[in-house]
This record gives C-alpha cells, sequence and structure tokens, in this order.
C-alpha cells in the first residue's frame, strides 16, 4: 500500500519545473514556500546585522563560507561588505518574485533563473556551514560565549546522546544510500 515514493517520502513532488518559451516555471507543494521565504528572510536578516553592526570580519560560520565561496570565484580581491551587500541584494530579488502563498513561481529571463538558483545556493551554503560548524561543536560554543540562550547547548548534553546525534547528522549528509 505505501510502495509509492509519493507517499512515503516527504520530499517528493515538492517541487515540479516546467518550460514555457525561455521561461522556466515551478509548482511547489505549498507547504514549502512558508520554508523557502524563511530560510531567504533568515539569511537576509543575518546578512543585514553584519552589515549594520559589524563585528568581526565574518564571525559566524554562515557569513564566513558565503565570503569564502564567492571571493573564489573571481579573480578580483572582493572586501567582505561587497560580497554581502551582494547577498543581500539576490535574497531581496528572491523575496520579492516569491508568492505570498504557494503555487507557482515564474522565472522568466536566464537573469531570474540564474538569480533564483544563487539565492537558494546562498541559503544552501549558509546552512551546510552552520550544520559544520554543529558538529564540530562550534556552533554552541560560540552561543555560549556570546551569551545567546536560543541555541540549544549540544555541549552540555550527554556525551552518548550527543554522539548519537552526531552520527546520524554525518549519516545524512554523507548521502549514502
Amino acid at each position: 500500500m505505501f510502495d509509492d515514493p509519493a507517499t512515503t517520502d516527504p520530499y517528493a513532488g515538492a517541487v515540479t519545473w516546467d518550460r514555457a518559451g525561455d521561461a522556466r516555471i515551478a509548482v511547489l507543494y505549498p507547504p514549502y514556500f512558508p520554508l523557502v521565504r524563511t530560510h531567504l528572510n533568515g539569511l537576509r536578516a543575518l546578512v543585514e546585522r553584519q552589515l549594520t553592526e559589524p563585528a568581526t570580519p565574518a564571525a559566524d560560520p554562515r557569513l564566513a563560507l558565503l565570503v569564502e565561496r564567492m571571493r573564489e570565484t573571481t579573480t578580483e580581491p572582493q572586501l567582505e561588505p561587497d560580497v554581502l551587500a551582494d547577498v543581500r541584494t539576490r535574497l531581496d530579488w528572491a523575496l520579492s518574485v516569491l508568492p505570498e502563498h504557494g503555487g507557482v513561481l515564474e522565472l522568466h529571463t536566464p537573469m531570474h533563473q540564474w538569480w533564483w538558483g544563487r539565492a537558494l545556493l546562498d541559503v544552501c551554503t549558509a546552512i551546510t556551514a552552520l550544520l559544520g560548524a554543529w558538529l564540530r561543536g562550534e556552533a554552541c560554543r560560540r552561543a555560549a560565549l556570546s551569551g545567546r540562550r536560543d541555541v540549544v547547548d549540544v555541549d552540555g548534553a550527554d556525551a552518548v546522546a550527543r554522539r548519537a546525534v552526531r552520527r546520524a547528522a554525518q549519516t545524512w549528509l554523507s548521502f549514502e544510500e
């Protein structure tokens, strides 16, 4: 009865792509629109905070990896504020084209398609950096030192549980079947 991946895999059918001439049309499963919006808004807020209150260069691992990856794509030296301003511009644009409610996203030009993909890649890069910092135990220590209470203190958790969580996360991140 449940052999169909669409009934067992929560991500099956989440996005369906189609073409109409040069345009690319994405039909997203409605619950994923708020998830995409949340990630875009979250990264945008993080970038904005770094641009308006620069503490130290790339203090947050998510922004540090974004800046590093962007610097790798060009031969010209780029300053962190310039890189982050470009990221903010892409995120603003992606948020502006994301429909308010679930449904259809239309990307009419190759440039729109590139900007959309780049904004989502920025979010993916930030999530990857955060998971990496968490697996190394850096995110929780940094949060504890800064006095933040909104991050779970994994370092204070039971060692066996911590190892089990890390092992599960590493298995998930390894893309092994």
